[in-house]
């Protein structure tokens, strides 16, 4: 009988051992995808502010995929940023359609900077058919926002009689 024993009981520890060494490896997966899905998610307001910090380091191709990756969560200010890098041409090739593209994105959302911006591109013909009444209607939605640089230009396309009667 002790033959038969003590291969049951070898056989029972193994089976043991390798249990426990299974077990231990899935509790070891399980902490890195723990540890993986901990890492902390940004908002759209965080990822702006790490592109604004990009941006006044002149690291403009960073800078651009912060706010790109806020802008496409919808967030207005990131919309506004990429549409300034897409105009200028910081980070990525100057594309006036692509600037108005995020600048109408901003203002359809109320950004008064956004607004401000998509008169601009109308105003000049950049990107979008020039469209003075156009510009003076992005201006006026700014500028009634206490938008300063919106209200300077309302009065300069006033001034000049451009989309509107001269006054």
């Amino acid at each position: 009988m002790n033959k038969t024993i003590i291969p049951l009981l070898l056989l029972t520890f193994s089976s043991i051992f390798a249990f426990g060494h299974t077990l231990k490896e899935s509790q070891t997966s399980s902490a890195n995808i723990e540890q993986t899905s901990s890492q902390p998610i940004l908002t759209a307001y965080q990822m702006v502010e790490k592109g604004e910090a990009a941006y006044n380091h002149d690291n403009y191709t960073e800078a651009v995929s912060w706010f790109r990756k806020a802008a496409e969560q919808g967030n207005a200010t990131a919309q506004n940023y990429l549409g300034f890098m897409y105009e200028y041409g910081y980070g990525v090739a100057k594309d006036y359609s692509e600037a108005v593209k995020w600048y109408r994105k901003a203002a359809e959302q109320g950004n008064a900077k956004g607004q401000n911006h998509l008169g601009h591109m109308y105003g000049r013909g950049y990107g979008v058919a020039q469209d003075y009444s156009e510009a003076v209607r992005w201006y006026r939605k700014a500028a009634d926002q206490g938008e300063a640089k919106a209200q300077l230009n309302l009065g300069y396309m006033y001034d000049k009689g451009f989309g509107v009667p001269q006054d």
